[in-house]
């Protein structure tokens, strides 16, 4: 059953991502590197490629907040953060910036996607790696991707991420592509750190993983609690 399964796995997994991220001060601030890795499983030649840009989501904060539910999403006030790219290469190959574009997603909004022109088509079934250089503001806010008081949850691209590739060509519509994960993560000092599940503590952690994203909780200390009632813990 498990080999099977993990057959499965790299079978879905056409896409190999390596992140190194320093994050600096309480974790708001972050710059990296994520090195892209795919096939090209369309049926056609690819003279671009995608990548998402989760950050900037949250710029805007949503219409539905009022005055009320606003506190419960932001500590004080709005304080957005972001995303950008600094540089991106193609199988080593640096790009100038004219091809490099962020455009807009009518349902993500603004800045929330990047798209690189490669520097030759990729034919189908060729691999190319991208090596995409980014700065991370995290936003300062509650719930699955921000950060309050030293305490980061990053259940989303913390990095640039790979959109969905299959046998139409790009899907902007679909969720991340789903990939083999491996890096590390790299603190000003010593944190307690959970990565696709697994607790540790250090200031350099490394992981690896596969999913459509790598989910990060970060805080100075995480402690459990335990209860039992009738047998149960």
């Amino acid at each position: 059953l498990y080999p099977a399964r993990a057959r499965a796995d790299r079978a879905r997994a056409d896409v190999d991502v390596v992140l190194d991220v320093a994050f600096a001060g309480r974790e708001r601030v972050a710059t990296g590197t994520a090195e892209i890795s795919f096939v090209n499983r369309a049926n056609d030649a690819l003279d671009r490629a995608y990548v998402w840009l989760y950050a900037n989501r949250f710029r805007r904060p949503s219409a539905a907040l009022d005055d009320v539910s606003f506190y419960w999403v932001y500590p004080r006030a709005q304080n957005p953060g972001g995303m950008s790219v600094t540089s991106v290469a193609v199988d080593g190959q640096a790009l100038a910036a004219d091809s490099v574009h962020t455009r807009a997603q009518a349902l993500a909004g603004p800045d929330t996607l990047v798209e690189i022109t490669l520097p030759r088509r990729l034919m189908p079934g060729a691999r190319t790696t991208l090596r995409v250089t980014f700065t991370l503001v995290v936003p300062e806010r509650y719930g699955d991707f921000g950060c309050v008081n030293g305490q980061c949850a990053l259940l989303g691209g913390f990095y640039p991420m790979l959109a969905t590739l299959d046998r139409a060509g790009w899907n902007l519509y679909a969720p991340p592509a789903r990939a083999r994960f491996r890096g590390r993560l790299r603190f000003a000092r010593a944190r307690d750190v959970i990565v696709f599940g697994r607790r540790t503590r250090g200031q350099v952690v490394e992981f690896a993983g596969t999913g459509h994203y790598v989910p990060v909780l970060v805080a100075e200390r995480f402690f459990a609690s335990k209860a039992q009632h009738r047998g149960v813990t």
